[in-house]
């Protein structure tokens, strides 16, 4: 960190000695009179014509001070300015660069991208299956995913299967649908779920096809849990078809009428 200050420190210095010998040598510059003004105020004496005498050296190591906050609002404009396609496709970029590291922000953006389900398995054997609306943010040091949760479970605490228990689509539709109901005054941001990073043992991508196909072929047609995945299969595919892409990387906000609740 302490090297990385010193090498933002010294480019500023060069910056702002670029910027006074370029300013300062045009015909007729403003910056200049500026310059030469502000140093007959504190009746400093220095040369007219020179470019770089002690004076203006001061002026130099003077100006990072106000070149600093002018570059990093600069630099925050793509950010500032995430929804435009070209500032979207610089902010992946940097994003995937500053994660290129981290296998678990590499997977939650990969899916968030695809607007795919993932599912967390918790410290506490609590599951969770929902697609991401915010990721990691690798800027902020407490680190939380919050999830628009599709199902939830647990896992068995002696053989670690997972069993659903809730299925949370025709709540979802109910909120997000035209018709009044019940649950109109609802938002589908109060049935999002945040928990922090430490607390999460393993994630992977989910598929509810591959759930219906796969798990437990004995027991398909009797198993409700089984059902309400494979109707929850179809809801969040006719959803996807239906998706946009997301606006930034780090903030992905649904605007879909989501999977079913049991």
């Amino acid at each position: 960190m302490y090297f990385r200050a010193i090498f933002y420190g010294v480019f500023l210095t060069v910056c702002s000695a670029f910027f006074h010998i370029f300013f300062f040598s045009l015909e007729n510059s403003a910056y200049a009179d500026v310059v030469l003004s502000t140093l007959d105020v504190f009746q400093i004496k220095n040369s007219p014509d020179a470019i770089l005498d002690k004076p203006k050296l001061a002026v130099v190591l003077s100006l990072p001070i106000v070149l600093g906050p002018l570059l990093g609002g600069l630099l925050n404009i793509p950010q500032t300015l995430g929804h435009i396609r070209v500032f979207h496709w610089w902010n992946s970029i940097l994003l995937k660069r500053a994660i290129s590291d981290n296998d678990l922000e590499l997977l939650i953006l990969r899916c968030m991208e695809n607007w795919r389900p993932i599912m967390f398995t918790l410290s506490d054997r609590k599951v969770y299956v929902g697609w991401v609306v915010r990721g990691v943010d690798p800027t902020e040091s407490r680190k939380a995913v919050r999830i628009l949760p599709l199902a939830s479970g647990y896992r068995n605490q002696e053989t670690q299967q997972f069993e659903f228990t809730t299925f949370y689509s025709t709540l979802i539709q109910a909120i997000d649908g035209l018709e009044e109901s019940e649950v109109s005054h609802l938002e589908l941001e109060d049935l999002e779920t945040v928990f922090p990073v430490e607390q999460i043992s393993s994630c992977h991508p989910f598929d509810f096809e591959a759930y219906v196909q796969f798990s437990r072929p004995h027991s398909q047609n009797q198993d409700p849990a089984r059902k309400e995945a494979r109707h929850t299969d179809s809801t969040v595919r006719e959803e996807e078809t239906r998706q946009p892409e997301p606006d930034t990387e780090s903030d992905v906000e649904p605007e879909i009428a989501s999977p079913n609740d049991n």
